[in-house]
């Protein structure tokens, strides 16, 4: 495993980041850049040390969270290659980060991720305030020759759950427990909003609102939203047994959901499940004693991961028997493959997945549909 054993305990996480660790040990860069990847906001003194701690906050404030956790990862992946191999870590030199980057197309990693790495290793030295190592030429034409290379893995093809797909998956939901209410709005909600996993693990109740048209999801940061203005979503009222509204409610009527601090305190209940997450953890109940009522499931109070949203979709298509390369993304792939299906233009499906550019969103759609729209089907 390249999982190093200098991991920065939790303890230390928060603290504000001391200066970069130019020169010591990899294991200091490894906790140094960890620390500051998840330091929080400092409360203003009037220090001057404390407004230039908060100077690197905000930089990594300016990466989504994921892009932050990628580039952790990276940085711990880097660190355990320079302390096993005695090389300095930071500021890396640009013959070391190109034969690390050659180590890694060696052990099968795809190109996307070599480049993810690369991106990582040039992030650490920007907010150290050292030169770039991955611009040198040797990085750039070594880089070229992986991706010319005819040993690389092939990039994952995501199949997408279009709308019958989802439908049959759906209906194969057996509806006996918690789990699967929650599941089944998952599934139906992540379809009509084209929502990343990680936007439908992060959806909070006082996020939602309902009328009798549609229902309303606001999303306070979202890949494409840089600024964070917040994002609305909003999926229409149907009248069928897949509507992901009724699929919402009837999951909130069964489980009680009540947002946190939302009700006055003498009109709470103790049957309510307080909490502020729209998909929360329930952990299976024990066996029901002899003769004995069912036990209540129990609900948690934190949101899913993003992890185990993509658990939910794959382990769910499998139970139905659909075949087939299933992600975390394949709702979000679906949704847009059957709007292009449909005969929506393109500047209504953008506005529908919230691209911010044409080409990324041509990218989503299936490659059958290079068959079923072929200018000559209809001619040859």
């Amino acid at each position: 495993s390249e999982r190093p054993s200098f991991l920065p305990s939790k303890d230390k996480v928060n603290s504000i980041p001391t200066p970069a660790p130019i020169g010591q040990a990899p294991a200091n860069v490894a906790r140094w850049f960890s620390a500051l990847a998840e330091a929080e906001i400092p409360k203003h003194d009037g220090q001057l040390e404390t407004s230039q701690a908060a100077v690197g906050t905000f930089v990594q404030m300016g990466k989504a969270a994921n892009t932050r956790r990628a580039y952790r990862s990276a940085i711990r992946g880097w660190c355990a290659f320079a302390e096993r191999h005695d090389l300095p870590a930071l500021p890396a030199r640009s013959e070391d980060v190109a034969t690390y980057l050659a180590d890694l197309a060696l052990r099968g990693r795809k190109p996307a991720t070599i480049e993810l790495y690369r991106a990582a290793l040039r992030y650490l030295h920007h907010v150290a305030h050292l030169p770039i190592p991955t611009t040198h030429a040797l990085v750039s034409e070594m880089l070229a020759g992986i991706h010319r290379s005819p040993n690389k893995m092939p990039s994952r093809r995501v199949k997408g759950l279009t709308w019958e797909m989802l439908c049959e998956v759906v209906d194969n939901i057996p509806m006996t427990s918690l789990v699967d209410t929650r599941d089944r709005a998952i599934l139906l909600l992540g379809y009509g909003g084209a929502l990343r996993r990680s936007e439908l693990a992060g959806i909070q109740l006082e996020h939602v609102t309902l009328d009798e048209d549609c229902m309303r999801i606001t999303l306070p940061h979202s890949k494409g939203d840089k600024k964070h203005e917040g994002t609305t979503i909003v999926i229409p009222r149907g009248i069928t047994r897949h509507c992901p509204v009724r699929a919402w409610e009837t999951w909130l009527r069964q489980s009680k959901l009540t947002p946190r601090n939302n009700k006055p305190n003498d009109t709470k209940t103790e049957s309510a499940n307080e909490t502020t997450a729209a998909f929360p953890r329930i952990w299976l109940t024990a066996t029901a004693k002899k003769n004995g009522p069912a036990p209540t499931p129990k609900i948690g109070t934190q949101s899913l991961s993003d992890f185990s949203v993509a658990t939910i979709i794959k382990r769910r298509c499998q139970a139905a028997g659909i075949e087939g390369d299933f992600s975390g993304h394949s709702l979000r792939r679906g949704a847009i493959t059957t709007g292009a299906q449909d005969g929506i233009d393109l500047m209504a499906l953008k506005r529908f997945s919230r691209h911010r550019d044409y080409r990324v969103l041509e990218a989503y759609i299936e490659e059958d549909e290079a068959f079923t729209k072929h200018p000559g089907k209809t001619r040859f």
